[in-house]
Formats: C-alpha cells, sequence, structure tokens
C-alpha cells in the first residue's frame, strides 16, 4: 500500500531489479511501480460476494463455518460456551406465493434489520438461503443466557411488518445446539440445531427448542423411514384398506373410501398418520397418490364386473398431488386406462386446498 503526493492511499504492485556490472557487483537498483487499485477492489468485491448473500447482505453459510470454527477455538481456551441458533421462517411460502417474490425479499430485509438489532455486536446473524437463518452466539457464560436470546430472537418478529401497504405477520421455528455438549465440529453443531428447529415446528412453530439427544434419535429414525419410503412403492410394500359407508335405512354399502397403509418388511403395518407427512415433505406423495388412485380405480372395476355395480370408491387427494402440473394429464390417463366409470369415482378434497387457490382449483376441477 502506497500514498500518492496529494494524500490518497493507492495500492501498488512494486518490483525492484538490481543492476550489476560485468564482474556481478551490484552497483543500483531500478524501482518501478504499479498501481493495482483496480484490481485489487475487483479481488475485494469477489471475495466478498462469495462469503455473503446477495439480497440482504448477510454472512453466507461459507462465512458463518469459517466464524464458527473461530469462535469453538476461542471457547475451547476459554471455557466457554457458544450457541448455534437455527431459524426457519413459518409458512413464508403462502408470502411468496399470494403476496409475490418482491414482497417476500422485501420481507426478508426488514428481517435481517430486526434480526441484527437483537443480537450483541460480537454475535453473526447469516442467511443459508430462502428463508432458513443462522445466528453464531460467541462468548455465552450459560444456557441461561442462550434461552434468554433466543426469545429476545423472537420477540423481534412479535410485531407485523408492513409492506406496500401489506400487513404481514411472520413467526419463525428455532433451534438451538450448544458448544461442546451438542458437537465438538461445525457441522454436527449446525445440523443439531436443525434438529431442534424442526421439534419447535413439530410442537406447533412460534417457539425455540434446544437440542436433546432424544431428538437425535428420533431424527435418525425420520431419516430411516424416509428411506424405506423412497423404496417401498416399487417393492410393493403400499396397500389399500376399504372403509365402507352403509345406508342405514337399506343397510346397504354405498361407497368405500380407499385408505393407504404401509407393509414394511421388517417393523409391519404403519398407521398413515406416521407415514404420510414424511410423503408429503418429500414430495413422494405425488407418486404414491397416482399409485393410490389407480389402484382404487382398478379394484372399483372388479367390484363392478362381479355386479357391485352402484359401489362408488372415494379417494382423498394430496395438496402436494393436486398442486402437480401434472395431476390433470395423469388422473385422465389413469381413468382411461382402468376404464372405471367416472360417476363410480369421488375424489375427496380439504376445504384448506379448495380455498387456497380458488380459481386454479375451479379450473382443475372443471377440466
Amino acid at each position: 500500500i502506497n500514498i500518492r503526493k496529494d494524500g490518497s492511499i493507492y495500492y501498488e504492485e512494486k518490483t525492484i531489479t538490481p543492476v550489476r556490472t560485468q564482474g556481478g557487483e551490484i552497483t543500483h537498483f531500478i524501482s518501478t511501480g504499479r498501481d493495482i487499485s483496480e484490481r485489487m477492489r475487483t479481488q475485494e468485491r469477489l471475495h466478498y460476494m462469495a462469503h455473503h448473500d446477495a439480497l440482504t447482505k448477510l454472512p453466507n453459510r461459507t462465512l458463518f463455518l469459517d466464524r464458527l470454527r473461530q469462535a469453538m477455538a476461542r471457547a475451547h481456551w476459554h471455557n466457554r460456551l457458544i450457541a448455534v441458533v437455527f431459524m426457519d421462517l413459518d409458512n413464508f411460502k403462502n408470502v411468496n406465493d399470494s403476496l409475490g417474490h418482491d414482497i417476500g425479499d422485501m420481507l426478508l430485509v426488514q428481517l435481517t434489520q430486526r434480526f441484527s438489532s437483537s443480537v450483541r455486536s460480537g454475535d453473526t446473524v447469516a442467511r443459508f438461503g430462502g428463508d432458513e437463518f443462522a445466528i453464531l452466539l460467541d462468548d455465552v457464560a450459560s444456557e441461561k443466557d442462550v434461552a434468554q436470546l433466543a426469545k429476545k430472537i423472537l420477540d423481534t418478529l412479535a410485531p407485523a411488518f408492513t409492506i406496500k401497504n401489506h400487513e404481514i405477520p411472520i413467526t419463525a421455528s428455532v433451534g438451538v445446539s450448544i458448544f461442546p455438549s451438542d458437537g465438538d465440529d461445525s457441522e454436527t453443531l449446525i445440523r443439531n440445531a436443525d434438529v431442534a428447529m424442526y421439534r419447535a415446528k413439530h410442537l406447533g412453530r412460534n417457539n425455540y427448542q434446544f437440542f436433546s439427544n432424544e431428538m437425535s434419535a428420533r431424527a435418525f429414525e425420520r431419516l430411516t423411514l424416509e428411506n424405506s419410503l423412497r423404496h417401498a412403492l416399487q417393492r410393493d410394500e403400499f396397500f389399500l384398506d376399504y372403509q365402507p359407508q352403509v345406508d342405514s335405512r337399506t343397510s346397504k354399502i354405498t361407497s368405500v373410501e380407499a385408505l393407504l397403509r404401509w407393509q414394511h418388511p421388517d417393523l409391519g403395518v404403519f398407521s398413515p398418520t406416521d407415514f404420510v407427512p414424511i410423503l408429503e415433505e418429500t414430495g413422494l406423495i405425488v407418486k404414491v397418490g397416482d399409485w393410490v388412485l389407480k389402484t382404487a380405480c382398478q379394484q372399483a372395476v372388479e367390484w363392478h364386473q362381479q355386479g357391485y355395480d352402484s359401489i362408488k370408491v372415494c379417494v382423498n387427494l394430496s395438496s402436494r398431488q393436486f398442486d402437480n402440473p401434472d395431476f390433470i394429464q395423469s388422473f385422465h390417463s389413469i381413468i382411461a386406462e382402468t376404464d372405471i366409470k367416472p360417476e363410480r369415482l369421488e375424489l375427496e378434497l380439504t376445504e384448506s386446498m379448495l380455498m387456497r387457490n380458488a380459481s386454479k382449483t375451479v379450473s382443475a376441477l372443471n377440466t
């Protein structure tokens, strides 16, 4: 770094070359300099872009991990605690879907300002992407202090956000892991904070949860089930139970509801409440839902051929399945392939699914 005659600072690439006699003796030095300020500014911009989120200007995952590793080294020597706070905004997708991504981006910027004002100067607020944020609480004395800070972070979201005349209430689910009790490396701490965050969501959202070994066991169990579910369809592990609906006046079966069941090869039959939410979250419900619809239609056709042609079959549709762009085409293909009479098929949709996007839903139903 050099200084000009006018006092301004600039970056200079300096080369000093010795001038020698024929005998090899150095008699002079020639110094040449080149202003490389623009190149250095470009490098600084690239470094900043590589370590910060473009929208919020917060540190990104890379920079957060670097600061976390440094904080862990300091905490180890000074016998202090550090905490990783992992946050996921509740139902943020609804904001983007209903008000647009521009409003969603403005909301994220305002959230950033609130988060930054709620932590101490030495802490780090980072955006990991989408609606996921992480906070590094450095040099903490006790878990009680962490709990107070976590509550303070949630409290900052209590007042609704106002953006372009839209009043937007937002809550968050927060998970916390502590160094060194919940992990002695950065990736483990983040993973355990993420597990605790999902526990907060499961308990109703808008709360914070500290990581525990029990949560880790549940997370492992869920991962095992998810992996098994990914292969269940091709292994023919799903089957349908049919719940009859009986006319009390005639005692005759008028319709049956197709109920999905899962026969795990080692763990036995699972209730839908134990695995359907996983199908929903992972998107596997789309393929499984098509299988349910096709299987129920085939069974109904068999009954009709056996003389029970007045029985309707009812099939529940998932919101993920119904919102899939290929659903209408897939539905018509199943109807044509199974040759079921359309009037003998009943589709069941929840009220929330119908109301979430009324015009799109009506259009799909008419199709």
